[in-house]
C-alpha cells in the first residue's frame, strides 16, 4: 500500500458501520465477515485485505504469515489511548492533569 488509490476494488473485511463507510468512500470493497473466519478469508482469497484488530492479536493468530504487508496504524491501533475516570471512585488526579 502506497496511498489511499491502493484501496480500490481491494475486497477488504470490516466491521459494519463508520469503518466499511470510511473504506467504502476511499474505494474499497467492505466485505462482512466475522472475525472468526478472517485468517481462513485472507488465506483463500475471499477477502484481499482485512480491518481485524490491533496488531499483536494478528501476530498471535499467525496473520503475518498470509498478510505480509501490516499498515500501522490502524483504526484499533491508535498512538494514544485515552480513559475516563469518574471523580466518585476516590482517585483524585494529579495537578498536572488538572484543568484550570
Amino acid at each position: 500500500m502506497n496511498g489511499v488509490d491502493d484501496l480500490k476494488g481491494l475486497k477488504l473485511r470490516a466491521p459494519e458501520g463508520l469503518v466499511q463507510q470510511v473504506f467504502a468512500a476511499a474505494g474499497a470493497t467492505p466485505v462482512n465477515l466475522p472475525g472468526s473466519e478472517v485468517f481462513t478469508g485472507l488465506s483463500k482469497g475471499v477477502i484481499d485485505a482485512a480491518d481485524y484488530t490491533v496488531f499483536s492479536t494478528n501476530q498471535k493468530a499467525g496473520m503475518n504469515d498470509i498478510a505480509t504487508h501490516p499498515v500501522q496504524p490502524g483504526f484499533h491501533s491508535l498512538p494514544l489511548i485515552d480513559i475516563s475516570i469518574s471523580q466518585k471512585n476516590g482517585m483524585p488526579c494529579p495537578l498536572i492533569y488538572r484543568r484550570s
